[in-house]
């Protein structure tokens, strides 16, 4: 699990690292588009940033005011696209937490 986060979170930095066969995989260079699925079936992407692009060691994506708007369990999944191939990470989780009203 990705961890948890409260609902509207700014900057909440969500970080997946590529592995191949459990070894952790270079995508310096990639494109990286992060895939999730809300709570309830609605699906939508992120661009992911490479962190330490030299080494490509991982990739992460912060979020705004608008984007962790659905309380409850989501999943998330990178695509990464390098040299012309397509590859996808084994699907991840997060929580959305509500906030105390």
């Amino acid at each position: 699990m990705l961890g948890n986060w409260q609902k509207g979170a700014i900057e909440a930095k969500i970080q997946i690292t590529v592995t191949k066969n459990s070894v952790v995989y270079n995508i310096a260079g990639a494109t990286v588009t992060y895939l999730y699925e809300k709570p309830g079936g609605t699906t939508g992407t992120w661009t992911a940033t490479i962190d330490n692009a030299a080494t490509g060691i991982t990739s992460y994506t912060t979020t705004s005011a608008s984007d962790l708007d659905t309380v409850g369990r989501w999943e998330v999944q990178a695509k990464v696209v390098l040299g012309g191939g397509t590859l996808y990470t084994v699907k991840d989780s997060f929580n959305v937490m509500d906030n105390v009203s």
